[in-house]
């Protein structure tokens, strides 16, 4: 419980406010819970008495995000969701219909990058149009100019697991 003075209010009218229990991030976390790994069925039977981190413990969940069945399973969605797209782009003879699309997937992708980012500054480019991905490195550069950040990482789809590093 939390004592709050209205300062309106003389000091003898003070009130209590109860605060909701709120998770404390647990510095000595580690690990990942199981149930929130991948394969796990994303509930916890020991609940905010889990000595595992679980999305609520924010920061520490973002940095195992891609060890997740939460990100397996929205990275295959976004997988699908791209390779559909690819084969109706295929079909399609209009130029601006098809440009259109590549738009989509381009959105998407940096989408699915800015909410499940697989590291700091780690970005995956694989689906994207040619153009997509020169704009988006583009601005990525933009944005470590901005932000003063030294290092970026960037996963193309052109090759075998292609990472590219530049300063």
């Amino acid at each position: 419980m939390s004592f709050y003075t209205d300062f309106n209010m003389t000091v003898n009218q003070t009130f209590m406010v109860l605060d909701t229990p709120r998770r404390q991030e647990d510095p000595f976390k580690t690990r990942l819970c199981k149930s929130y790994a991948v394969g796990g069925d994303e509930d916890c039977k020991y609940g905010v008495h889990c000595k595992f981190i679980h999305p609520e413990d924010e920061e520490q969940y973002m940095r195992l995000i891609e060890y997740t069945e939460e990100y397996r399973r929205v990275k295959g969605d976004v997988q699908k969701e791209v390779q559909h797209l690819h084969g109706l782009k295929r079909t399609i003879n209009d130029a601006i219909k098809a440009n259109a699309i590549d738009e989509w997937i381009n959105r998407r992708i940096r989408l699915f990058n800015e909410v499940y980012p697989k590291a700091p500054n780690y970005y995956d480019l694989h689906g994207m149009s040619t153009r997509g991905a020169v704009n988006y490195v583009m601005d990525i550069c933009q944005m470590m100019r901005i932000n003063n950040i030294s290092t970026s990482w960037l996963e193309t789809g052109r090759g075998n697991q292609t990472l590219i590093i530049f300063h």
